[in-house]
């Protein structure tokens, strides 16, 4: 008998997602998906149809397979959230120390070395994901989860990289 229950890590991907566009009303406003069914998608109770999976991924930016799967990136190529390309905004130099020593932590974690200018494009991705979160403590939250889906994403990279190890 199949597991009929919502996947919980899509619920997650879709915190992420809610805490980039400020709070569920904004994307339900944005999709114009119901308050209530989103409110349904983030408790775990249901998941959305095809076509509001593509609406949110649309109205976050974000990539629909990553939304969907949590595979591949999570930006979507045709999206741009970068706060350097808009004027009048100024760079928080506290919160991009903050996200950089994040990385670089997951990736000492890892023991994984990882080239300066891949370091700079996860940085500059995570940090205009969250330099639009206005609550101080929403951006710790949206930094830690960011960083916690880094660190799989980085994990599951290594084990499908590893060679397999045949029975003899």
């Amino acid at each position: 008998m199949p597991n009929s229950r919502p996947d919980r890590r899509f619920a997650e991907r879709l915190e992420f997602v809610v805490k980039r566009l400020g709070n569920a009303t904004r994307l339900a406003a944005e999709t114009g998906i119901s308050r209530r069914s989103i409110g349904d998608y983030l408790a775990g109770l249901a998941e959305p149809s095809r076509p509001r999976l593509v609406a949110i991924a649309q109205a976050a930016g974000v990539s629909v397979g990553w939304l969907a799967t949590g595979d591949g990136p999570v930006e979507e190529a045709s999206q741009k959230h970068n706060a350097s390309e808009r004027p009048g905004t100024t760079t928080d130099t506290e919160l991009l120390g903050r996200v950089w020593e994040g990385v670089s932590t997951v990736h000492a974690e890892l023991d994984q070395h990882i080239p300066p200018i891949q370091q700079a494009s996860i940085v500059g991705h995570l940090y205009d994901h969250i330099v639009i979160i206005e609550d101080a403590r929403e951006r710790k939250g949206a930094l830690r989860f960011a960083l916690d889906i880094l660190r799989d994403d980085l994990r599951r990279r290594a084990n499908a990289a590893e060679p397999s190890n045949p029975s003899a």
